[in-house]
């Protein structure tokens, strides 16, 4: 019913207050992690894509679509139903701080899922929406980080133009978590290094020595660590485990780490 009102009629003008009421109350529903196969199967995320054209309820999108990213068992159906081009949407103005953080988080919700990523790896908006996500905020840039790590993991550099750089950029400007995390994402691009960008060599010498009076610090494939829930997060840990550098292994035969799923902070509710 609620995502019958946000879409047009045949022979009636659609009422946005009606639609952005709906909207609301949509994203309101999709806190509700019970919901959340339900919501995905009667299409919540196309209509949500084509409510996010329209400025005043691109917040309310974005959450709702980080939201119901976090459902693993329909990770691929939002990837079908083309989850990507609502983060283009999203993401083709200047959008504010909620919004960035939300669609990195649904990048790295969808990047832990192997099926979601194949898939994902394949859009060609990929890298320019990781690109478009730049933040001040240190969880944006470790989800992003986190992300792309994750997706470098999986497509090499041939489906990710200019990973190498970004990656350098977020290590400069991240926290020690972030840090870390690029190196694990160059670790995963070691094999393709016949097909670095041009430049990057001596970049990517210098994201490994940050801190040259430091004693080198050995590097952990296991510690892509997920930081402890800021205030305001604590509410959706009943689900996840969250003990402050909690990760989880991909069963695929390649023994590298894939960290957990991020939630939407319910701090930033619309």
């Amino acid at each position: 019913m609620l995502i019958a009102l946000t879409q047009n009629q045949a022979g009636k003008v659609r009422d946005n207050r009606v639609v952005q009421l709906a909207c609301k109350i949509l994203t309101s529903v999709s806190w509700h992690e019970p919901l959340h196969a339900t919501m995905i199967d009667q299409k919540a995320v196309p209509t949500l894509m084509s409510l996010a054209l329209l400025p005043e309820m691109q917040q309310d999108c974005a959450v709702a679509l980080c939201n119901l990213s976090g459902c693993t068992e329909k990770q691929v159906v939002m990837v079908e139903d083309q989850i990507m081009d609502a983060i283009t949407s999203l993401l083709m103005e200047d959008p504010n701080d909620v919004v960035r953080q939300r669609c990195a988080a649904i990048l790295r919700n969808l990047s832990n899922n192997e099926a979601a990523s194949a898939l994902v790896g394949k859009h060609p908006d990929l890298m320019k929406n990781i690109v478009d996500l730049k933040s001040n905020n240190p969880m944006t840039r470790q989800d992003i980080a986190v992300a792309l790590a994750n997706y470098c993991r999986d497509h090499g550099l041939d489906a990710l133009e200019g990973a190498i750089s970004t990656l350098i950029k977020l290590s400069k400007v991240g926290n020690e978590e972030t840090q870390q995390i690029c190196g694990v994402a160059v670790y995963h691009l070691s094999g393709d290094t016949n097909k670095l960008e041009d430049g990057s060599v001596s970049a990517l010498l210098s994201l490994m020595d940050h801190d040259k009076e430091e004693e080198p610090k050995p590097v952990d494939m296991g510690m892509a660590s997920v930081l402890p829930p800021p205030p305001g997060r604590e509410s959706l840990s009943r689900h996840r485990t969250w003990s402050g550098h909690s990760e989880i292994w991909r069963q695929d035969g390649m023994n590298t780490p894939s960290t957990t799923s991020a939630p939407c902070p319910r701090s930033a509710r619309s």
